[in-house]
């Protein structure tokens, strides 16, 4: 699976800076699932838990958030989110 970038970034700072095989994260509408390549796409997200996959990991890794936003374009998801 091709890896790409992922920045999860709280009002304190940086939660996750580094590369992810696929992220899913709940959005306002239903929950989104980004890969590599992924189309230019911005989304409100509500509560709930992103997920994300690491390379080197065997389980995904989880985040429990209030709400926020998520921004992909060119190989690089950006979300910006107050952690729970």
């Amino acid at each position: 699976m091709t890896l790409f970038d992922l920045e999860i970034i709280s009002p304190q700072g940086w939660v996750y800076q580094g590369k992810t095989m696929q992220v899913i994260a709940p959005g306002k509408e239903g929950d989104v699932g980004i890969l590599a390549d992924h189309m230019p796409f911005l989304s409100v997200l509500k509560s709930g838990i992103i997920r994300f996959s690491l390379p080197d990991q065997p389980t995904d890794q989880k985040i429990t958030i209030q709400g926020g936003y998520l921004y992909m374009e060119g190989n690089l998801c950006t979300i910006l989110a107050t952690p729970s």
